[in-house]
């Protein structure tokens, strides 16, 4: 590598060597020095050659021998030579007749330079109100040539300029120091330059007066019934802004329903006159947007509640004197109010099996009666039922019998879970549905429920009902399938149970067509066995005989 011919006082350079076999000398001289620097590496920089000793050779005065550094000298030149031999141990400083070495060694001529100065001589200022409780920043025009250049500054008083306050760019003012004035002293330095240092003027005495900030504005985003809906918080120095008593950070929040953003000055300032301090914004929500909807407010009345979010699936909704409007992505906006709503809630909201509303009450049923659909189900009322959740295969059964409409009516009760075998209940004006896993969703109502009710219902032989009543029969009758059995019924006869031998021996006669007609009893203790009458004579049943008609 080749040298520079040209240093500076600062410089520092680094030689790469070449082979020459040449005997060494038993004592050197060295170039006593200071300022820049020369660096040896053998046989690489970097590489090692920590078994490699070094030896410095001046013209001009002894010195001792040194590993790898050097100083150069600041005089305006001169010759370097550098050597080193290939032992492991170190060079030693006096060597006596010592044999052939095999050495790297390399030279360079070199003309040192004084250091240059900066073309231009700026001085610093101080930006900032120079008042109690503010910070003050010391700046420095640009410097010449440009490049690299490394700037630091130190505060002080006017009337002390040899004391130095602090340090770096900025500068906190504290209240001992109303009525001084402040100076900084700025510090530039470069490569190949001579330092340079420069005063400010001093600033004006310290106050303690408050200073005037405008706050910036809160910039809002609204973007109708979307997840879009934002408020942005600027950075102003002196100024906290405050939503619902919280002092946020400058940055970006969701927004939804009134945002009202107030800004408030620090004690050590104050707000301009006539610079606007709060800032309102109510988005449009889909709930709004509802509200907003002809009749709706009539109905409600005023809002008693922000909106309320984070609810299940991302919900949102927001009470009313009368009510309350609830929103999911789902299903939309819908009015949820009076004895629907309070059943609803009842059943936990949208977090329970009904969900969020899909629709709003729909009106005119029979006998003035209220609908309302939910994502599982509905809830119907009525001035004489009251109001009752409708759902799942018992739902599915009512609305096949006409609903309202037909001969159940409007249900009376909650579904009523716990009974046999996972069994589950709903009553009805007329009767009743009954749902299980093995016998689905029944219709139980009239003289054939009374009489299933009488033998224990589902806890007895007959179990669970697993058909609808079948009519058509003759002379008007009515029957319906049991786990354990049939119930039959008929004006004449009335409602009555048949099971098991006696019913299959019935069957074998043609069941109410045949010659027996219809069972006209229960089965009752007859003759060590069992009876049962029907219109046209009996059947029984004995252990070991069977059944017999007669």
């Amino acid at each position: 590598m080749r040298s520079p011919a040209v240093m500076y006082a600062d410089d520092s350079v680094q030689i790469v060597f070449r082979a020459q076999n040449i005997v060494p000398r038993s004592s050197f001289f060295f170039e006593d020095s200071v300022g820049g620097t020369a660096d040896a590496c053998f046989p690489q920089c970097g590489a090692g050659g920590g078994d490699t000793a070094y030896a410095w050779l001046g013209e001009l005065q002894p010195g001792p021998i040194t590993l790898s550094h050097i100083d150069l000298t600041s005089r305006s030149g001169g010759r370097v030579v550098y050597w080193s031999d290939g032992r492991v141990e170190k060079y030693p400083s006096d060597m006596k007749d010592p044999a052939p070495l095999t050495i790297d060694w390399a030279s360079f001529n070199f003309t040192m330079e004084p250091l240059r100065e900066f073309s231009n001589t700026p001085k610093p200022t101080i930006n900032g109100p120079v008042s109690e409780g503010h910070k003050v920043t010391a700046t420095m025009p640009a410097m010449e040539p440009a490049g690299r250049i490394d700037v630091g500054y130190e505060w002080m008083y006017a009337d002390s300029p040899e004391k130095t306050i602090g340090t770096g760019p900025t500068y906190y003012i504290y209240a001992h120091e109303v009525g001084r004035r402040l100076m900084v002293r700025a510090h530039a330095s470069a490569r190949n330059f001579v330092p340079y240092k420069s005063e400010s003027a001093p600033s004006e005495p310290v106050t303690d007066i408050p200073v005037p900030v405008t706050p910036a504005p809160v910039v809002f985003r609204d973007e109708e019934n979307t997840a879009q809906d934002t408020y942005t918080i600027p950075a102003t120095e002196g100024v906290d802004y405050i939503v619902g008593g919280r002092v946020l950070p400058a940055g970006t929040f969701p927004g939804r329903g009134t945002v009202t953003v107030s800004a408030r000055p620090s004690r050590v300032w104050v707000v301009a006159p006539g610079a606007t301090s709060e800032w309102t914004k109510e988005y449009k929500t889909p709930i709004s947007t509802k509200y907003a909807t002809p009749g709706t407010a009539a109905l409600l009345g005023q809002p008693t509640a922000a909106e309320v979010v984070g609810l299940r699936n991302f919900g949102t909704s927001r009470s009313y004197e009368r009510g309350a409007i609830v929103w999911s992505l789902a299903t939309g906006a819908h009015v949820s109010m009076g004895g629907i709503r309070t059943t609803w809630r009842r059943n936990a909201a949208e977090y329970g099996q009904l969900g969020y509303p899909t629709s709003e009450e729909i009106t005119g049923l029979r006998n003035g009666g209220v609908l309302q659909y939910y994502q599982g189900g509905a809830i119907v009322w009525s001035p004489a039922s009251g109001s009752q959740v409708s759902m799942g295969g018992i739902r599915a059964t009512w609305l096949q019998n006409q609903a309202e409409k037909g001969q159940l009516g409007y249900p009376t009760s909650q579904e009523v879970t716990g009974l046999r075998d996972g069994g589950v209940l709903q009553y009805y004006q007329g009767g009743a549905i009954v749902w299980s896993p093995a016998s689905g969703s029944q219709v139980s109502m009239g003289g054939i429920r009374a009489t299933w009710l009488q033998n224990q219902a589902e806890k007895g032989q007959l179990g669970y009902p697993t058909s609808r009543e079948a009519t058509g029969l003759r002379d008007g009758g009515v029957l319906q399938y049991y786990q354990g059995g049939a119930i039959v019924w008929s004006p004449a006869s009335g409602s009555q149970v048949s099971m098991g031998a006696i019913r299959t021996a019935w069957a074998g006669t043609g069941y109410e067509n045949g010659r027996l007609g219809y069972p006209t009893s229960r089965e009752y203790s007859f003759g060590g066995g069992v009876a049962q009458d029907y219109q046209g004579g009996r059947i029984t049943w004995v252990l070991g005989q069977g059944a017999s008609v007669h």
